[in-house]
């Protein structure tokens, strides 16, 4: 295990801020701290497990991301899938809003469905993986995929669909990533957000903190502090519609394991509060579960705002 004390944004030390468990694991044990820097305030894991054992905590049996690689899925599996459905059709709405298809780059692309989505739909699509299993997984149908974030290439769209929380060296991801998006291209990224309401009322039984999977967890501000440095600019952002809603449902699970409660009280919670939960993030962005965060090139979205398209909302469209 590895200890982070300084802050891989600003440098200063961190404080901890909470300690929690592998959602995986035993519940009575909690030993994984969460970190907040003293000097910015962006907020990461503080003790993290060697490369090895990292890569193997995302192979857990129940790890949702990985779903496709089981030949049995069960109800849970079925309603995971048919969501996943959902938001693949609300990822690709959100894009084409925005550009026509051209070559795309998902990084942390797990199974590859959003990869083999895409391509369907007239993109060159590409995606990037460390686990070899969803690599193989990948690749028998067709569809390239990189076991590393390349060095080089021009994308029209880059996209990093909960996995840049993943990476443990994030100054590095964040550099190689602006790198491969093209002059009037797009990075798109969605995380988990910090500074939700649903975390504020899970604490340490947040699924999104999910240690040690999850190293970091970002504010808006901090993903504009992490790209500004390598030329990129935020010009919209979106909550994810079925975050809240996965989010207070498995939150709730974790919350009546630790408290050795009943599952059925937890489901009838979960529906109570993640409905009060979607309405304070519909009234409040901000406090969204999730948050997709849109960047291009300053000096493409200058551009943008000088030709009257729009340069930081909704509206701004490269092409």
């Amino acid at each position: 295990m590895e200890t982070i004390e300084s802050c891989e944004l600003c440098g200063a030390a961190a404080t901890p801020l909470l300690a929690t468990f592998d959602r995986f694991g035993d519940l009575s044990l909690r030993p994984y701290r969460i970190g907040r820097c003293a000097g910015c305030g962006f907020t990461f894991l503080m003790d993290r497990p060697a490369a090895v054992e990292l890569l193997a905590s995302h192979q857990q049996e129940e790890y949702d991301p990985f779903l496709s690689l089981k030949r049995e899925r069960g109800l849970y599996g079925t309603v995971y899938e048919l969501m996943r459905d959902r938001n693949l059709r609300w990822k690709h709405r959100l894009i084409r809003r925005r550009l026509r298809p051209g070559r795309l780059l998902d990084i942390g692309c797990g199974t590859g469905e959003f990869v083999l989505f895409m391509r369907e739909r007239g993109w060159d699509a590409a995606g990037m993986e460390p686990s070899a299993p969803a690599r193989a997984f990948l690749q028998r149908r067709g569809a390239p995929v990189f076991a590393d974030i390349p060095e080089q290439g021009a994308y029209d769209l880059v996209t990093m669909w909960h996995s840049l929380e993943h990476i443990p060296d994030l100054g590095r991801a964040a550099a190689k990533a602006a790198g491969l998006v093209a002059e009037s291209g797009l990075l798109v990224i969605a995380v988990p957000n910090i500074d939700s309401a649903d975390f504020r009322a899970y604490g340490p039984c947040w699924v999104a903190l999910d240690a040690p999977r999850h190293l970091h967890h970002f504010r808006v501000s901090d993903l504009d502090r992490l790209f500004a440095p390598h030329g990129l600019a935020r010009v919209g952002q979106r909550s994810l519609p079925f975050d809240v809603l996965y989010n207070a449902l498995e939150s709730e699970k974790l919350k009546a394991r630790a408290d050795g409660a009943g599952s059925l009280a937890a489901l009838a919670r979960a529906a109570v509060r993640g409905a009060g939960l979607l309405a304070a993030e519909t009234l409040r962005p901000a406090s969204a579960a999730s948050i997709c965060h849109i960047f291009m090139r300053r000096r493409a979205a200058a551009g943008l705002g000088e030709n009257g398209q729009g340069g930081g909302g909704e509206s701004a469209k490269p092409h």
